[in-house]
Order: C-alpha cells, then sequence, then structure tokens
C-alpha cells in the first residue's frame, strides 16, 4: 500500500511540473510574440488615414485582397452562398409520360412550408440544371419525363448529381456497385423519397450493380477511393493489392427495359471510371434522348473532343464543364 501511493505521488509530481513547464513556454511564447509585434502595431496605430485605409497597408491584409480579386471571393460565394435555394415542401407538380404530355396540377397551387436545402453536387452541377431547366420552362416538363437516372452514384449524398433532384420529388434510379454504398445511400435517401405525394408516388429506385457490355457478372476492383472503383478492364481475376468482387452486370437496353425508362427522361448522369464512353454510346444509339447529360470523362478510352462530336451528331450541344463534368443540352422540339 506505500508503494502505490509512492507511486501515486511520483505521477502527481510529474504531471504538477510537466503543467508548470508547459505554462512557463506557453507565455514565454507570447511574450517573445508581443515583442516581436510592437514595433508594427505602433506603426499600425500611428500611421495617417482610416482604419480602412491603415488595414488596406497591411501586408498580410494586402495579399488576401489580391487573392480574392484573383477568383477567390468568388470560389468562396461558389461553394457557400450560391450553393443555397429553397426547396418547397409540395412535391413536383409537372410530372409526365411519353403517352400523357398534359398538365397534372398540384393538389395546391403554392405551398405553405419550405425550407432552405444545399446543393450537394461536386461543382454546382445540380443547380445549373435546375435552372437551366426553369429557364426552358414548362415546354421541357412535358417533354422530358422528370427522372433522373444517377450511374455510378455513390453513397446517393456526397457529391451526388441526384439527390436534390429527388428532394424536388423526382424519380430517380441510382446504380452503384458497391452494395455497403447502395445501403448509406438508401439511409440518405429514406426521407426524401414520397411514395404517398399526391401524384402516384414518387419511384427512387437503389440497382446493386454496372452496366456494361453484356448481361450476366462482372468483376469491379474496389479502391480505397470510393468514387474510383471501377469495372476490371483485364482477363486476371487478381490485382495485387485490391479487392477484386463480382456484381451483376446489364446492357442498357436490358436496363432500360426491366425499368421501364422512356425515350426521353430528363437528366443522365454518368460517372463509371473508364466505360463510361461506352455506356453513353450505348444510351444515344439505342435511341434515347435525355434532356440532360452529366458525363464524368475520366479514364475513358474515347477522347472527349470525339465524345461531344458524337453528341453533337446526335442532338445535343455542350453547354458547360464544371470540375470533371461536362453537361450536353438536348436540342429538340418541345410541344
Amino acid at each position: 500500500m506505500a508503494r502505490l501511493r509512492l507511486s501515486a505521488c511520483r505521477v502527481l509530481m510529474y504531471m504538477a511540473l510537466g503543467l508548470v513547464v508547459f505554462e512557463l513556454l506557453v507565455v514565454n511564447i507570447a511574450i517573445l510574440y508581443v515583442f516581436s509585434i510592437q514595433r508594427d502595431v505602433l506603426e499600425f496605430l500611428s500611421s495617417s488615414g482610416s482604419l480602412i485605409d491603415k488595414l488596406k497597408r497591411v501586408p498580410a491584409i494586402k495579399n488576401t485582397i489580391f487573392q480574392g480579386k484573383g477568383g477567390g471571393f468568388a470560389n468562396i460565394m461558389q461553394n457557400t452562398l450560391d450553393r443555397v435555394f429553397i426547396v418547397s415542401d409540395r412535391r413536383s407538380n409537372i410530372r409526365s409520360t411519353e403517352s400523357d404530355t398534359s398538365r397534372q396540377p398540384s393538389l395546391f397551387d403554392r405551398s405553405d412550408i419550405s425550407h432552405l436545402a444545399l446543393d450537394v453536387s461536386s461543382d454546382g452541377e445540380a443547380l445549373y440544371l435546375i435552372r437551366r431547366m426553369k429557364q426552358r420552362g414548362e415546354a421541357f416538363s412535358r417533354t422530358y419525363r422528370q427522372l433522373v437516372i444517377d450511374i455510378g452514384a455513390n453513397d446517393g449524398l456526397a457529391c451526388s448529381n441526384s439527390f436534390n433532384l429527388i428532394q424536388l420529388g423526382w424519380d430517380a434510379i441510382l446504380v452503384e456497385p458497391q452494395i455497403s454504398l447502395l445501403r448509406v445511400a438508401k439511409e440518405n435517401l429514406r426521407r426524401y423519397a414520397d411514395r404517398y405525394n399526391e401524384e402516384g408516388g414518387q419511384r427512387v429506385i437503389l440497382v446493386n450493380g454496372v452496366l456494361g457490355e453484356r448481361d450476366g457478372v462482372e468483376s469491379v476492383v474496389l479502391m480505397e477511393d470510393d468514387m474510383e472503383t471501377h469495372i476490371l478492364r483485364t482477363n486476371t481475376a487478381h490485382v495485387p493489392g485490391r479487392l477484386v468482387v463480382s456484381v451483376p452486370s446489364m446492357t442498357v437496353g436490358t436496363f432500360a427495359a426491366k425499368y421501364n425508362v422512356p425515350t426521353r427522361f430528363s437528366v443522365l448522369s454518368i460517372d463509371a471510371e473508364g466505360v463510361g464512353d461506352k455506356i453513353l454510346h450505348q444510351w444515344i444509339d439505342g435511341g434515347f434522348e435525355p434532356g440532360y447529360i452529366v458525363y464524368e470523362a475520366l479514364h475513358n478510352k474515347e477522347s472527349m473532343v470525339d465524345t461531344a462530336a458524337y453528341l453533337e451528331h446526335s442532338g445535343y450541344r455542350f453547354m458547360i464543364q464544371l470540375g470533371w463534368n461536362y453537361i450536353f443540352e438536348h436540342q429538340s422540339h418541345m410541344g
């Protein structure tokens, strides 16, 4: 017992000594810092001009303003305030199919309750699409069904091109090869998918698998960065240091038939890490005409120049590049 008391006393003594040393160190650093800036503070206080003029002459502030004028301030705005928008609790009041293009009135003319929402897409793609579709008016909603197909959906939230559209009441089909991420997506979207809304229910479908060149099974390489997971492009079933799993695979034709995808729907988002060009060609060659295509070209075999030319020939025009994503708009007569 005496030894325990002695050990406890030593511990307390060492702790007290360490605290004293730490306090002395902090105090000395503070004193040295005050002396080092004393001259600058005195010069700042004794200089002529208003407070604003004095601040403008401080090197650190001058450098911050310079960086801001060089695009820093705009970048801050684009990634903060510009991402905030208002979502009405009234679900979308215009839904259309290929056989019924008439306006379907909402239960209410105006929503009684609204709330703020945040654009969660990587570089503002979601709000860009929402604003652009709004500019095109009701004719767009009558022509293209309010459906977003998100290939490579990840967790359905982080950097998602479909999440905010689902918030607005859109139908959605999310395709993701990693079952763990798909479970997270289900939780992320649970409160936003409204199957009891006044227009027959919102359909949000989560598909575990990939779109490929054949029906069956594909080998997928799981990467440390979830967003870089991709289809195995060699004949080997083993990649050193990586986990390879088998997942269901469907062609676009099989996928569209299984999930009743109309010829014209609003948004097709493709992030397929190396096979996006092949998937894109399947959609367009199959006669589908999504209103907007959000296309990530990373690791794809076809060059972006060739992809843009192919889409232009198919009735699309290039709109903008946001981050890694290229956005194309379908040009059609909208009745």
